[in-house]
């Protein structure tokens, strides 16, 4: 039940007006107050959905009122309908609508216009009400989902501070913005000593330049690079670290910052110096050779020679496995002693080669080496067996490296599990080859199992696929695909939004391998879009049918206008000249030729406001007779030049569209008045294919249309957007042509259908 309260300080106006709704509004309940103030405290209580406010009232005026309903919180949203017989003076309507009215009735009240005006309120206070509960459950999922991303960069921060590798961001001139602990770690200082710092003032002079230099040289084609540097310590002490440094960039190419992973390869380095000055030494010796060699005899109990390698490998010297054969094998790990001597003890006289299993030694300090033997039977001239040759090879650093891309990929697993998007990898077929958790629900799947060896491809609606095959055969040259949206299929066939991301993984060759797919389900915010959309056409529409309204009641009063005054008046002035013929006396007839005066005057003025109210010409002679009556009212008021040219004959249009058009030129012409300042004007007309187009154009001072909203929208009546919101009602078009100093063109565009 709509609630409505009238303020007014004079109780029979109140009485009248309740009379009025209650009339034509059953079943609303009406409040009322006899002053401003008793009305604020009622409006606070009862929370009307529209207040008709009194202006001329003791004490507080209905400007005040007006003016504390919109600045309180509780109240802002309540239209308010001012009322009073100063309606007519345009600076009260001003002063009335400046301090928060929404419209303005004058008195005395014309019941209908009252109820319409009322009804209007409240269908625009119930559609305000709707939009304000749907923003307010807008702020609650983005509230939800700001939470959810806070939670997941909580996460994000943890999974960083937990990896052994350093990561750091740093600006553009190398100020450092973040370091996790391994960074703060790696160079012996804490968190606040390194934020702020210049990253460079931490790596040896000698390699500052070529560093900078790589660094400045990304680009968004090659965002990445490598590079090992030696890097100084608080203490003096230099080491060498490995960084991959990568340049993140704005949605329009420009380096944001970037960010880096290192680890100290200190130890590396220094294996790797060592093993070059060992090759150096005995290279004519063992040919170069970095792994170790071994001659020994066919029961492995004599050993002929070992290369310097051993030392470095095992940990122990050359001349103690010369004295102890046995030696190596002492070193090798408890639990993986026995397959080594399972191979030792099958070795066949016909074998060609004895692959060992991999084993690990631990070396007299206490580290440990992942080693890689083979070996292979030297023969004599009688085909037996005289010597063994063999190799081993240090793959401590591949052990490593595939144990520390299994830890990669565990923790890729498990950033991928803990997102709330759908993750997942194709081949180059798009055939899935791994899917999260979560991609499974978001698909319907029972789990991400069930999805292996799946087309991507065919989770994406059928005539959509086409352009995903495309997008995804472009991001192999062009790059990543950015939120694109699809329309995706669950496995159960129904469907949901879904914005798709896909980038490229290469090969250790740097070629193109597989896809990663990101699926972020985007159903809830297509819905919330969707939903504004419909408000938005919803409101067109009500407006529309309320300017109709309008129109309709104006061309009404002018009908009673015509019909009834101009009737009444102009037998009034029948009356007159016959009574002027008459024998009366001289100053009789003086008053009846002056009164016949008045009454003419009377005949014209009705017969004016009949046209402007609603001008017969349009609904009889059609649109260009009507434009034509509105330029010939400009020449002869405002001495304008004015030309009108009707290329085509315009077919017959549904009247409230005709109306719109008629009222829309008009309010085109009065802003031409008020301010282009110009000479002369030009509406043209035409009906091409099914589209009626009319322009007009002026000689006048132009503007820049970039200003066009805040300069027509304040100033000119229905104002340029209220002809572009109504025009879209009816799928029409508004263009604008204007420049400084060079005029204005407007064209109007709409469908019609003949």
């Amino acid at each position: 039940m709509p609630k409505i309260l009238a303020i007014d300080d004079v109780l029979d106006n109140l009485i009248t007006i309740e009379l009025i709704l209650k009339s034509y509004l059953p079943d609303c309940q009406v409040f009322t107050a006899t002053s401003g103030k008793e009305g604020l405290v009622v409006a606070e209580e009862k929370k009307p959905d529209t207040i008709l406010l009194d202006i001329l009232m003791p004490e507080m005026d209905g400007y005040e009122v007006c003016r504390i309903l919109k600045n309180q919180e509780s109240t802002r949203q309540i239209p308010v309908i001012l009322v009073s017989a100063l309606g007519s003076i345009a600076e009260s309507r001003v002063k009335g609508l400046n301090a928060g009215g929404d419209v303005f009735i004058a008195k005395p009240i014309d019941p209908a216009e009252l109820v319409a005006q009322v009804k209007v309120m409240l269908r625009i206070k119930e559609v305000e009400d709707n939009l304000r509960i749907e923003r307010n459950n807008l702020e609650k999922l983005v509230e939800i989902r700001t939470s959810k991303l806070i939670e997941a960069q909580k996460r994000y921060r943890s999974i960083i501070e937990d990896q052994t590798q350093a990561i750091i961001r740093y600006k553009a001139e190398g100020i450092l913005t973040f370091v996790n602990d391994s960074y703060c770690k790696m160079h012996e200082r804490n968190r606040d000593e390194l934020i702020g710092l210049s990253r460079y003032t931490l790596i040896a002079p000698e390699d500052i330049d070529s560093v900078r230099n790589k660094i400045e040289g990304l680009t968004l084609e090659n965002p990445v690079q490598v590079d090992e540097h030696k890097s100084v310590l608080s203490n003096g002490k230099i080491k060498w670290q490995q960084w991959t440094d990568r340049a993140i960039f704005d949605d329009e190419g420009n380096i944001l910052e970037y960010q880096a992973e290192g680890v100290d390869i200190t130890d590396r380095k220094k294996a790797e110096e060592k093993l070059r000055q060992s090759e150096e030494k005995f290279r004519q010796l063992a040919e170069n050779i970095g792994q170790v060699f071994w001659l020994a005899s066919p029961d492995m109990e004599n050993i002929f020679y070992i290369s310097p390698a051993y030392q470095e490998v095992w940990g122990k010297s050359c001349d103690s496995l010369m004295e102890n054969p046995t030696d190596w094998f002492v070193s090798i790990f408890e639990e993986e002693k026995a397959p080594v001597k399972a191979v030792l003890d099958v070795f066949p006289e016909n074998c060609e080669e004895i692959k060992f299993p991999e084993f690990r030694i631990r070396r007299p300090d206490g580290t440990y080496r992942w080693v890689q033997a083979n070996a292979y039977p030297i023969r004599d001239n009688e085909g037996k067996i005289s010597r063994i040759a063999g190799l081993a090879k240090d793959i401590t650093e591949s052990k490593n490296a595939e144990d520390a891309l299994r830890v990669s990929e565990e923790k890729f697993r498990t950033m991928v599990e803990a997102s709330p998007d759908a993750v997942m990898t194709t081949d180059l077929d798009s055939n899935i080859i791994y899917a999260s958790q979560r991609t499974a629900e978001v698909y319907g799947f029972d789990n991400p199992q069930e999805m292996i060896g799946l087309n991507s491809i065919e989770l994406i609606a059928p005539d959509l696929r086409n352009n995903a095959r495309v997008l995804l055969k472009k991001t192999i040259g062009e790059g990543p695909l950015r939120d694109e949206k699809f329309i995706m299929l669950k496995k159960d066939g129904s469907t949901f939004h879904g914005e798709l991301s896909a980038s490229i993984i290469k090969n250790k060759s740097g070629e193109p391998d597989a896809f990663i797919l990101i699926t972020k389900d985007i159903t809830e915010r297509k819905n919330a879009e969707d939903a504004i959309k419909v408000y938005q056409q919803n409101l067109r529409s009500m407006t529309s049918e309320l300017n109709l309204a309008v129109e309709k009641e104006r061309r009404r009063i002018a009908v009673d206008l015509h019909d009834h005054l101009g009737q009444s008046l102009a037998m009034a002035r029948i009356k007159l000249s016959g009574m002027k013929s008459e024998p009366l006396p001289e100053k009789t007839i003086e008053d009846l030729v002056e009164t016949e005066k008045y009454v003419i005057d009377a005949i014209k003025n009705s017969r004016t406001l009949t046209y402007e109210l609603s001008p017969p010409v349009l609904f009889e002679l059609g649109l260009p007779a009507a434009i034509n009556w509105k330029l010939e009212q400009l020449n002869s008021k405002y001495n304008l030049n004015t030309n009108l040219e009707v290329e085509d004959e315009v077919p017959d249009i549904n009247e409230d569209l005709l109306i719109l058009l008629f009222r829309s030129v008009g309010e085109l012409l009065n802003n031409i008045i008020k301010h282009s300042e110009a000479s002369s004007v030009n509406v043209k007309v035409n009906f091409k294919g099914r589209y009626l187009n009319i322009s007009v154009s002026d000689n006048g001072k132009g503007f820049e249309t970039k200003k066009i909203d805040s300069r027509y929208n304040k100033t000119a009546g229905i104002g340029l957007f209220s002809i572009r919101e109504r025009l879209e009602y009816f799928q029409g078009k508004m263009y604008i042509e204007s420049s400084p100093g060079k005029g204005t063109k407007i064209y109007l565009s709409v469908p019609v259908n003949t």
